[in-house]
């Protein structure tokens, strides 16, 4: 746990480093998509600008106070992350920061640190003495970290690949402050049981929140092969987030269900309407991009 929580807070300090007022770049969510890992299980987008208060408390949740309360909101303006499952070994995790990074002031403070060692060859980063984690800024403003994929973030900030992201993803990107993405569940092309959703061609799965004063809707997206394979998991799916609410013990259980709505838009089931304070929702996030919660479930 402590290793976890030192890695973190490693990943954090990286993040803040600088001060200049320069914006970064703008492009479609898609180009940045395409500099992770292609074969990350899920990919995640994290917007500092409208969700100040909920990563904070994510924070908090991994017990990294003091991160919370220094200048990582006004340096960050957004993340793009994805998570690489492998079973028996743990998770590989890839982050590209956007920010206002001066990129000669953090190459400065990393060559000035006896933590990180430089690496010239085949591509400039940075690796931690102790922790398995290594870091890059190729371009102003953009910051790459990862937990052994680093080279493949070099690499594709060069030569993108192209990167396919469905249009009900795109659309949902512009309203969210956190959004996780699955072009396919784990475990092949139906849930399985670890999921507890049924065997179906479930092809993509989006989960993305919005919030204002405290209180966050989330928004979940199914994309199936069929509409018939739909409107059997629209039948089932009430049933499931009974067991996971109750999983999760959230309180008032049954006045929270009155605003759900779950219906079928053609070939995808969309449910909304699921509304949580900040503090939950940042413990559900908290525990889906978790490298211990990952690993236990695997």
């Amino acid at each position: 746990m402590k290793n976890r929580i030192n890695a973190a807070a490693v990943l954090l300090t990286l993040i803040i480093l600088g001060s200049c007022a320069t914006l970064p770049p703008e492009r479609p969510a898609a180009e940045w998509f395409a500099v992770l890992p292609e074969s990350s299980t899920f990919y995640l987008v994290l917007n500092f600008d409208t969700a100040e208060a909920l990563f904070r408390e994510v924070l908090i949740e991994a017990h990294l106070e003091e991160e919370a309360e220094n200048s990582l909101f006004k340096r960050t303006s957004k993340v793009f992350g994805a998570v690489e499952l492998k079973p028996g070994s743990t998770p590989v995790i890839s982050l590209l920061a956007l920010g206002r990074y001066p990129r000669l002031a953090v190459k400065l403070q990393l060559n000035l640190s006896k933590s990180w060692i430089k690496v010239s060859s085949p591509e400039t980063y940075w690796q931690h003495s102790v922790e398995n984690i290594q870091v890059a800024i190729p371009q102003k403003n953009v910051l790459l970290i990862s937990t052994g994929a680093i080279l493949t973030l070099l690499e594709g900030i060069k030569e993108p690949a192209p990167f396919f992201l469905p249009r009900g993803v795109k659309a949902d990107l512009k309203l969210a402050d956190a959004l996780v993405y699955f072009p396919v569940l784990p475990g092949g092309g139906g849930a399985g049981k670890e999921a507890q959703l049924p065997d179906l061609p479930i092809r993509e799965v989006w989960i993305f929140s919005r919030g204002e004063d405290e209180v966050h809707e989330l928004t979940a997206s199914f994309n199936l092969s069929e509409v018939k394979n739909a409107r059997i998991l629209e039948a089932l799916f009430r049933l499931l987030l009974v067991m996971w609410l109750r999983e999760t013990k959230v309180e008032n259980l049954a006045a929270r269900l009155q605003s759900v709505e779950v219906r079928v838009e053609e070939k995808m089931v969309r449910m909304t309407g699921l509304f949580f304070s900040t503090p939950e929702l940042s413990r559900f996030f908290g525990a889906l991009i978790s490298p211990s919660s990952i690993t236990a479930k695997r």
